[in-house]
């Protein structure tokens, strides 16, 4: 009987960390989605402001 008490709260222990973890992943693979969602629109935004200030100077060296 013991034995069988004890099977069963160590499945549930194995399923309750099986899910933490699962969990864990899922929001730590969102986390990571995010951050490099971020960074690329950051880095997008820095090449086009990059290239916008460029095409600004080039403009001005071309008026004078």
């Amino acid at each position: 009987q013991v034995r069988l008490v004890l099977l069963i709260k160590y499945k549930a222990f194995s399923y309750q960390v099986r899910l933490v973890l699962l969990i864990k992943y899922k929001a730590f693979s969102y986390q990571v989605r995010l951050v490099l969602l971020i960074k690329y629109k950051a880095f997008s935004y820095q090449v086009r402001l990059v290239l916008l200030i460029n095409a600004k100077l080039s403009q001005q060296e071309l008026s004078l």
